[in-house]
């Protein structure tokens, strides 16, 4: 049975429900010596414990959806409780250790995503896309369309929802849109792009009301590696999976649609802010905007990545911060939201404050502060407009005007913040020295 859906949601409440009913029923059934007696009974209580724990796990997976299976459930819960310890004085090289292509087939994911309705309809070079939704063709000009497409590179690929906005159509269908790649966190599935935060409407309400500048949005999750969380990152003989988004996807989605050249910007919440944010900063050429909603600043070392950064090069290469403090500073803007009462230690509102401290000119930024939660999809929905907005405000040719500000939000402008410093910052919100 599948992790996500409303059947294992009521089967596991039934369980839980049950199981104190059935210990209360089997309390005094309990045969045998007193030491039995007391075995059988604790494992009663431990059953009870152990349904409620997983309606739980359940229940906030489908709120927030961590996870779509039961083995990346697993990862996550091994992940969560079994850290792998990561030493500063390392050389090793853990990529040997793992094969970079286990994993790699792209298609794993393909049976437990995009499980929305779709349906095949002519494009207008007479190819046929799989789309969402029944709009017909000439009501594309009105409302855009949301294309079902794929984009592999040798092992790595992705299967992807393309956003297209209505002035891509009629007679004089523009081809100089901007590309925004719109990340899921790892290993979240696309399809809450669409169903829990409804993007392709909130664009679509946005270029009507002139607060987005129309644009192409590519949704996807981190994921061109497979089930490998390499957290954006070319990994030393490996997947090349950062040049896969700052590169060959953008050039493979504008040759599929047959863009013109055009700015490229990034989005995403959670470990997808943290690759939106790590996309800008190693290329801000070609994104030279990015908005992380809840984002990390460090890369992980849970289990998904599988060692990845116990390599200590590779991991300070990888930490946003410690390429703010050691690295040429990028010409990059970046929009940083996070919530008052986030009290997370990896990437709340306080390691956000701390990092967009670091944060020096030709670079400049903005902190979206949410009054409550901000780690969860209502607090993505409800600022999801003004995120897209402010990115579209970053485009020199964009005639839009910068949507309000949610209510209960405020907007904190940047600060140029200090030109050196000895420090760094470490996933916990504590200094750490900076390695020379």
């Amino acid at each position: 049975m599948s992790l996500t859906g409303r059947p294992v949601l009521w089967l596991t409440a039934a369980l839980a429900l049950l199981s104190p009913v059935l210990a209360v029923w089997l309390w005094d059934r309990v045969r045998g010596k007193r030491w039995q007696q007391v075995a059988g009974r604790l494992a009663l209580l431990g059953l009870g414990e152990f349904a409620a724990l997983v309606f739980a796990f359940v229940a906030l997976n489908d709120y927030a959806g961590f996870v779509d299976s039961w083995s990346q459930a697993y990862h996550f819960v091994t992940g969560a409780f079994g850290h792998e310890s990561v030493s500063a004085s390392s050389e090793s090289d853990t990529f040997d250790q793992a094969d970079p292509t286990a994993s790699a087939d792209p298609s794993t994911f393909a049976d437990r995503d995009f499980r929305l309705g779709s349906q095949q309809a002519p494009a207008p070079d007479g190819r046929i896309w799989r789309i969402l939704g029944d709009t017909p063709p000439d009501k594309w000009v009105d409302t855009g369309v949301t294309v079902l497409d794929r984009f592999d590179s040798g092992s790595m690929g992705e299967q992807v929802y393309v956003y297209l906005p209505p002035q891509y159509f009629g007679p004089h269908g523009r081809r100089d849109l901007p590309i925004v790649e719109a990340f899921t966190s790892f290993p979240g599935p696309t399809d809450y792009l669409v169903s829990k935060l409804h993007l392709p409407d909130v664009v679509q309400a946005g270029i009507k009301s002139g607060e987005i500048t129309p644009m192409v949005v590519v949704m996807l999750r981190p994921a061109a590696a497979g089930e490998w969380n390499t957290a954006c990152t070319d990994v030393p003989n490996g997947p090349q999976t950062l040049t896969y988004y700052t590169k060959t996807l953008p050039t493979a989605v504008r040759q599929r649609f047959e863009l013109n050249s055009a700015p490229d910007m990034a989005i995403g919440y959670s470990g997808g802010g943290y690759c939106a944010a790590k996309i800008s900063n190693v290329d801000p050429t070609d994104f030279p905007a990015a908005v992380a909603m809840a984002g990390s600043f460090h890369p992980p070392t849970d289990a998904s990545t599988r060692g990845l950064f116990n390599d200590q090069l590779l991991r300070q290469q990888s930490d946003l911060g410690w390429r703010l403090q050691n690295l040429p500073i990028p010409d990059a803007s970046l929009l940083l939201t996070t919530a008052k009462d986030d009290e997370r230690p990896g990437n709340g509102h306080a390691i956000t404050e701390q990092w967009a401290a670091l944060i020096h000119p030709p670079m400049t930024s903005a902190q979206l502060v949410l009054d409550h939660n901000g780690h969860d999809f209502p607090s993505y929905e409800r600022q999801l407009l003004f995120d897209l907005s402010w990115l579209s405000s970053r485009i020199p040719v964009g005639k839009t005007h910068l949507a309000s500000v949610p209510t209960g939000a405020t907007l904190v402008p940047g600060s140029p913040g200090p030109t050196t410093s000895p420090s760094a910052l470490d996933p916990s919100g504590r200094r750490r020295q900076v390695i020379a």
